[in-house]
């Protein structure tokens, strides 16, 4: 009905202009509602008195405080690689933000350096305008771990030639700056294509924040399913084969929980639970940091996931991971990893496909185990570099502008 209503408006000229002119003028209110009454979460200092001193902030590029744990993550992640620097979201600022720049800061630019942060930021035009606005504000910037969708993912002709004209103005915007680091290689290798060679694969961030040494398995399989609704397939067949494979596990004597990463998931989640109709099934009550989700995957032998960042968390844990690919930004993960075995694309996915697998991984967790912590410190190691590079540009350029003072 909704989605009837909606290509009405879209096809009736007159009224998607009124309506989109209701819209234009609302956004400011609605834009002002979010930013001061709404989830404050990277738009605030982390206490009273950096209000009131010269902090020194970061501004953060990205999707940040919509309930979403893998963008969670990949902010948490950022301010504990930059920890002298509070991320701040570049969009807009609440009033007190802009009181300190004027008051307390007294500098052109709130911000010491920005960041295009962790995700797959370079698909979306939104933050190529961001980007844009940001190095032609003179303030020093870089990417941190983005990433891209591949062109095949889009099946319409002219949105694929839109997408590598988009590609091709990022080439264009990123050619001069110092650092572009990106999440994985197929990301990497896209920008290539496009003329950008300056690009270093350092992992996705999010992985900075996994501690493997607080994993603690309990005969569980962590399941996650979901997504943002375009994928390889559809959802409901996916989510018919992992519920016969669960079925499998259970009689198998393994107990299985279903983690969520976003509020959409728990759904999907409990519709499972009433199928099954099992104790050895067990939606776990949605996480609400990127913390308590490592927590629940900490305690798995190892998981079956869709989200990408159910993924990249239960693997930075050192938990083995089968990989549903729902689209290609996955196995750009699972390639950088080395671990394009264990990734299936979820229409290729079958319940037969799914149980070999998962006999495979329960025979060799513990090699899989050895092997993530050694890519996934790798990578660790590479964010922390990159994070140190970044400090050494930002300090740099604030010793130019100190010294023509």
């Amino acid at each position: 009905m909704i989605q009837r209503l909606k290509a009405a408006v879209r096809n009736t000229p007159t009224v998607y202009r009124t309506t989109k002119s209701i819209a234009n003028r609302l956004q400011p209110v609605l834009d002002f509602t979010s930013t001061h009454f709404t989830r404050r979460r990277g738009r605030r200092f982390a206490n009273a008195g950096q209000y009131f001193m010269r902090t020194r902030a970061a501004g953060y590029i990205g999707w940040v405080g919509k309930g979403n744990l893998g963008d969670e993550a990949l902010f948490d992640a950022f301010d504990r690689l930059f920890t002298k620097h509070t991320p701040i979201l570049y969009d807009r600022h609440p009033f007190e933000l802009r009181l300190h720049q004027k008051f307390i800061k007294r500098r052109s630019s709130f911000f010491d350096f920005i960041a295009l942060g962790g995700g797959t930021l370079f698909s979306y035009r939104l933050y190529y305008y961001q980007v844009d606005h940001a190095i032609h504000s003179g303030t020093p910037v870089v990417t941190f771990g983005s990433g891209v969708e591949e062109p095949v993912s889009y099946e319409n002709q002219d949105v694929r030639e839109e997408f590598d004209t988009l590609l091709a103005d990022w080439a264009k915007l990123l050619r001069d700056q110092p650092y572009v680091f990106v999440r994985g290689p197929r990301t990497a290798a896209l920008l290539n294509r496009h003329g950008l060679t300056n690009v270093r694969v350092i992992g996705d961030p999010a992985l900075t924040i996994c501690d493997p040494s607080l994993r603690k398995p309990r005969h569980i399989v962590g399941i996650n399913l979901g997504c943002d609704g375009k994928m390889w397939g559809k959802q409901s067949d996916l989510t018919a084969t992992v519920t016969a494979t669960v079925r499998h596990l259970i009689e198998s004597g393994w107990q299985v929980d279903f983690i969520s990463m976003d509020p959409s998931d728990h759904a999907i989640g409990q519709a499972m639970a009433r199928d099954i109709g099992s104790d050895q099934f067990r939606v776990r009550r949605p996480a609400k940091t990127s913390k308590a989700v490592l927590d629940q995957f900490a305690e798995c032998d190892f998981v079956i996931g869709q989200r990408l960042h159910a993924i990249i968390l239960a693997s930075g844990m050192g938990v083995p991971t089968i990989a549903l690919e729902y689209r290609p930004k996955v196995a750009d993960f699972m390639e950088s990893i080395d671990l394009m075995p264990l990734s299936i694309r979820t229409d290729f996915a079958t319940v037969d496909g799914l149980i070999a697998m998962s006999t495979d991984v329960i025979a060799r967790r513990e090699g899989i185990s050895r092997h993530l912590l050694q890519r996934c410190d790798a990578f660790r190691k590479l964010q922390r570099e990159a994070a140190s590079l970044t400090l050494g540009y930002v300090s740099t350029h604030l010793d130019s502008i100190a010294g023509k003072k």
